[in-house]
């Protein structure tokens, strides 16, 4: 009996039935989303441990202070590292970087020289590499269409060498992609056609289990060493599992509004089945009956709504996973990082743990207003029938509240606390007088629009004005909507809207919640395509209208020669960066040539006259973060980079520029003829 008048209420109740499955689905299905974006990251690094790293644990370099060379590591470190317990298996290589060239194609790679007897033993099978043949990775044969038999050429710094492709790597170690397993590939090629004085890189397989990589490796830092365990930083690293965290956490705005759904659901639902429940009381039925009968209703409500918001959270989950791609793909447009593809992945676990989610909390709502519906009696049901109100007991003392709290933010006199207490007087004063909702509502909207915001709080104080003067617009409106639907509407138009008048926290609660439903599934949408967008806009303008720079290594201290400039370039424009004390802290200052204020594009520039006012001597750019006053002259002290010569120089500011306007952070910018003599910077070469 109690199950067939559940399936009864379910059925009978269609519009009620997919209003609550439409809200609890919302829970399961962001869940779910949020939750097999982290499965889908999670196995494609599991597959690249086996594609990429095969036998290889760790890799080891050598500790130094030197960002732009990895020193030779001794040969008795080498032999010291060996004889650890924990370690069964190393490769010593000579690792640097190269760019291979094939039919007018380039691409920067990982080149790894090795002793063929050596990467055998690693590898436990054997490896033959010639003088003249090199393996090259899966990876980066498939990006430049290599083959077996193909001939190829390797650029390095120190010269090129042309080699014919032995072997592709098909998987594990020869199939390296760097330590991160995100480089384009590698080449192995024998040690001996590397002009380095020895191994610079060592390649470790440890025989204990994963979990103890991190402490086993521990006892290497006394030979000066530092050690990246590959495999379980992959695995374990936070940032490989923060971003569906990221999204969860996002997505529990939606998550809460609809379990809000669901509490507002069920108190309707307890008003729709009052005369139920007082009928079935009167024929005897118990309160557990009672109980049960709202119980197993709301389940079925709720079973439903989880498996079809799991569902939906699948699509949600893949959709999330491709716009995700695309701006990873965006950001590293350019860079030897590259980013293969992310299949799609969802565990059983996700599946089942956004069910019960779903489940779960709207089951704790059901429960309490079953067990509350079911101690009334009977004469209780049919009088709140027809006296159901919303609550005005302590309204007023609410509003004098709101008032006197206004009232003390504005003393403050902080913009957004003014901000927020004028709201707060409006909302008091418009609970009290009827009248007033629409004229403060209006007022409110205005002053937020005029008011001049310049940090987070006024952006938070902004949006609260707008949703507090939002809820006076609809409760000042709704009074004149309804006395001309009196003539112009339905009965039914007249009915909604005395409702609305009615029950206005309700009303406004519900659109409140199902507008922030709209706009976080919107923003979860649209902010992976917006920083597409926005990343594919900068590469376009490129850096100031250039395609790409090149840096000369600041430690190369005799090399007193400009970089060498490549054919067919159509603007060139040198730059020297050094460093500039300034109240105290060092700041990045760019000494740029003629070329460079002849030809630069700067997307925010407003007019063009700084370009020939900083060729006067002793002039400089500013860079802000944010609108203040500028001063006139600074006086700092101008530092050689790395190390050297320093002196105390003043400059005069001429203008100022944002710094988030531009894609290179720089603090300041000012003329190569304002560099003084004997100050070593970085030279940089800018071209397109």
């Amino acid at each position: 009996m109690i199950l067939k008048l559940s399936f009864r209420n379910f059925l009978k109740n269609l519009k009620l039935s997919i209003f609550l499955i439409i809200g609890t689905m919302i829970s399961s299905a962001l869940i779910v989303g949020a939750l097999s974006v982290n499965d889908s990251i999670k196995m494609w690094n599991e597959r690249k441990i086996t594609e990429n790293f095969g036998v290889a644990d760790a890799r080891i370099v050598r500790r130094g202070v030197l960002p732009f060379q990895q020193l030779p590591i001794p040969e008795y470190v080498i032999s010291s590292v060996m004889k650890k317990g924990f370690i069964s298996k190393i490769l010593p290589a000579k690792e640097t970087l190269g760019r291979v060239e094939k039919s007018g194609m380039f691409m920067d790679c990982l080149v790894l020289g090795v002793s063929s007897e050596k990467l055998s033993n690693f590898l436990g099978r054997k490896i033959t590499l010639d003088k003249k043949e090199a393996i090259v990775s899966k990876s980066l044969s498939e990006r430049m269409n290599l083959h077996v038999g193909d001939v190829f050429k390797i650029h390095f710094p120190f010269g090129s060498l042309s080699l014919v492709v032995g072997m592709i790597g098909e998987k594990g170690f020869l199939n390296y992609r760097g330590f991160g397993g995100e480089t384009s590939g590698s080449i192995f090629l024998d040690e001996d056609l590397l002009k380095m004085m020895g191994p610079n890189v060592l390649y470790v397989s440890y025989n204990v289990e994963l979990d103890r990589h991190p402490t086993v490796s521990k006892e290497l830092e006394s030979y000066d060493l530092k050690v990246m365990n590959m495999k379980y930083e992959l695995l374990n690293s936070p940032g490989n599992q923060v971003l569906g965290y990221v999204l969860l956490a996002f997505s529990s705005f939606s998550i809460m509004s609809s379990v809000l759904i669901v509490y507002i659901f069920y108190s309707s639902l307890s008003y729709e089945r009052m005369r139920t429940l007082a009928t079935l009381k009167v024929l005897g039925f118990t309160r557990k009956g009672l109980t049960s009968v709202l119980l197993l209703e709301g389940l079925l409500y709720l079973i439903v709504s989880s498996v079809l918001g799991s569902i939906l959270g699948i699509v949600i989950g893949k959709e999330l996973l491709i716009m995700i791609k695309k701006s990873i793909s965006s950001f590293l447009e350019g860079t030897m990082i590259y980013v293969d593809d992310i299949p799609y992945a969802i565990s059983f676990r996700t599946f089942v743990t956004g069910f019960f989610v779903g489940v779960f909390l709207p089951f704790l709502i059901l429960l309490f207003f079953s067990s509350k519906l079911a101690k009334k009696p009977a004469v209780n049901f049919l009088r709140e029938m027809f006296t159901g109100t919303e609550n005005a007991k302590r309204k007023g003392s609410v509003n004098i509240i709101l008032i006197i709290t206004g009232v003390f933010l504005l003393f403050l006199k902080k913009d957004y606390l003014v901000l927020l207490g004028i709201s707060l007087i409006s909302l008091g004063l418009a609970s009290i007088f009827k009248l007033l909702s629409l004229p403060l509502a209006l007022f409110l909207i205005f002053f937020s629009i005029y008011t001049n915001t310049s940090g987070v709080y006024d952006l938070l104080s902004k949006g609260a004005s707008f949703f507090i003067a939002s809820f006076l617009l609809a409760t000042g409106l709704i009074p004149i909507f309804r006395n001309l639907s009196k003539k112009r509407s339905s009965v039914t138009t007249l009915v909604g809207l005395s409702y609305v008048e009615r029950f206005p926290k309700k009303s406004y609660m519900m659109g409140f919640i199902f507008g922030i439903i709209i706009l976080l599934m919107t923003l979860l949408y649209t902010i992976p395509y917006n920083i597409t967008n926005f990343v594919d806009d900068r590469l376009k303008e490129g850096l100031f209208g250039y395609d790409f720079m090149v840096f000369k290594n600041p430690l190369k201290l005799l090399d007193t020669r400009d970089l060498p400039v490549a054919k067919g370039l159509k603007k060139v424009s040198r730059v020297e960066v050094t460093q500039f004390v300034w109240k105290g802290k060092k700041r990045i200052v760019a000494f740029v040539d003629d070329n460079f204020l002849r030809d630069s594009i700067i997307p925010a520039e407003k007019e063009k006259t700084w370009r020939e006012r900083l060729k006067e001597p002793g002039t400089i750019l500013i860079g802000l973060y944010r609108e203040t006053p500028i001063p006139d002259k600074i006086f700092g002290t101008l530092e050689s980079f790395p190390f050297g010569k320093k002196l105390f120089t003043r400059f005069e500011v001429i203008g100022s520029y944002m710094i988030k306007d531009i894609l290179v952070p720089v603090d300041l910018v000012s003329h190569i003829k304002n560099l003084p003599k004997g100050i070593r910077g970085v030279k940089v070469l800018l071209g397109k």
